[in-house]
């Protein structure tokens, strides 16, 4: 078999299988020498027509995209929240450049105080 182009794949996709995600399937044969298993692929319109059927589109068909997508967008979400905690934890205090250090320096007083 020759190696098809992704302009060839992309062509194919558009033509016979518009649910195929053409760059998805380019890839993932690329990355592993355009092997099926062990054995070298033979037809890859074959192989572009049984990623239609069985499914396979934007994630390798395993059922997951839209969790996936779900599952980042929550985890998104917490890290702008926990970067808007940060940023409210360390603030320098109002009319101080370095209100970060000074802040650390008032609690070390504080313990140390206590301490002795």
């Amino acid at each position: 078999m020759t190696k098809p182009t992704l302009e060839q794949i992309d062509f194919y996709c558009q033509q016979k299988h518009p649910n195929v995600d053409a760059i998805a399937f380019f890839l993932h044969y690329e990355s592993n020498g355009w092997m099926v298993g062990k054995v070298p692929m033979k037809n890859w319109r074959a192989a572009v027509a049984l990623w239609d059927r069985m499914g396979f589109r934007f994630n390798g068909g395993n059922g997951h995209a839209s969790k996936r997508d779900q599952d980042f967008a929550a985890a998104f979400e917490r890290s702008r929240e926990a970067d808007r905690e940060a940023e409210m934890l360390f603030k320098p205090a109002t009319g101080s450049s370095t209100g970060i250090r000074q802040g650390i320096q008032a609690n070390d007083r504080g313990v140390r105080g206590k301490q002795g």
